[in-house]
């Protein structure tokens, strides 16, 4: 399990402040409309959908290998649109496969 730490954008705080999203959930005001929230659980492949679902509303701050994780996960989506329209194959070192699968 991980103590783990989001900044969360003023467009979904509502979400995080009406809903307990785990147990462990603490959630603090920031000074921009947004939140700071933490929380203490295992980071397994459906938490991780579920914070990609925010999209860049939610960010990662602690841990540091689940931020990498999810950076990497939301550059292979941003490979994966660029390729669909503008038609740019993506490089042979940067196949689309979801770094989720490695584990």
């Amino acid at each position: 399990a991980y103590q783990i730490r989001l900044v969360v954008h003023p467009r979904v705080a509502d979400l995080f402040r009406q809903t307990t999203f785990h147990s462990t959930q603490e959630i603090q005001d920031s000074p921009d409309g947004g939140l700071d929230v933490r929380f203490h659980c295992a980071a397994c492949a459906s938490f991780e959908e579920w914070l990609l679902g925010f999209g860049e509303y939610v960010r990662v701050v602690e841990p540091t290998v689940l931020a990498e994780r999810m950076r990497d996960r939301h550059l292979a989506a941003a490979r994966a649109y660029r390729e669909h329209l503008e038609g740019t194959p993506p490089e042979e070192s940067e196949e689309l496969e979801s770094p989720a699968a490695d584990r």
